[in-house]
């Protein structure tokens, strides 16, 4: 399937590239539940704490990627949020005429969790080796107003070549970027490159980040 619209005009919009940006409705006893796991196990393993920068984090704090055999039921809840949000992108590829059809997937999931208090980001960066790759904003923390991009989450145009020689008028290889919020769910496309800005403020910005390589699509006639 291909993400093409037609404009009119004879004009097609082509090379989409579909981001979910969903902030999840009643998840306040949920992100504090996740919350007060996350800081339990950066206490039982300090030694997780990122000195530099170890894969795309420069400083802060990061779990092994052991997150979905963690016990606590609200690891389990948030599993179900994320395997709501990967129905909605892979059904994308069904298009208009097929969203009555059945789909199956058997998915297979990576997840960890990140701390970054003041200072602490992201490197540019993708997923290899994955299909779907997202983040769960646990919690946002308190950012300093005077820093507007603070932790802000920014998509890089994944057409390298797209800012090489500016359009009068257009904006192509414009960053899209997103600034978070507790209960939010971003998911795209694991080649899809991207960074964190700096977080500058008071508290914790808590996140679980995760992968999914899916080993089965199918798709069934109604």
């Amino acid at each position: 399937m291909l993400l093409d619209m037609p404009m009119g005009n004879d004009v097609v919009l082509t090379y989409g590239t579909p981001i979910l940006q969903r902030r999840w409705p009643d998840v306040a006893a949920l992100n504090a539940a996740l919350r007060q796991t996350i800081l339990a196990q950066e206490r039982a393993h300090p030694e997780f704490g990122q000195q530099g920068i170890k894969s795309s984090s420069a400083g802060g704090w990061q779990s092994d990627p052991d997150l979905w055999n963690w016990p606590q039921p609200e690891i389990k809840h948030l599993r179900s949020l994320i395997t709501d949000g990967l129905g909605i992108m892979a059904r994308l590829a069904l298009g208009p005429d097929g969203q009555n059809k059945r789909i199956r997937l058997e998915p297979e999931f990576t997840a960890w969790a990140n701390i970054n208090r003041d200072g602490n980001y992201n490197v540019l960066h993708n997923h290899p080796n994955n299909h779907w790759s997202g983040v769960y904003y646990v919690d946002a923390g308190q950012p300093d107003p005077a820093h507007p991009l603070s932790g802000a989450f920014e998509f890089h145009d994944p057409r390298a070549a797209a800012a090489a020689m500016p359009i009068p008028g257009f904006d192509f290889g414009h960053k899209h970027v997103v600034r978070p919020e507790a209960g939010m769910m971003l998911m795209f496309p694991s080649w899809h490159q991207h960074m964190v800005h700096p977080y500058r403020g008071r508290g914790e910005r808590m996140v679980i980040a995760f992968n999914i390589h899916l080993r089965q699509f199918q798709v069934f006639e109604p």
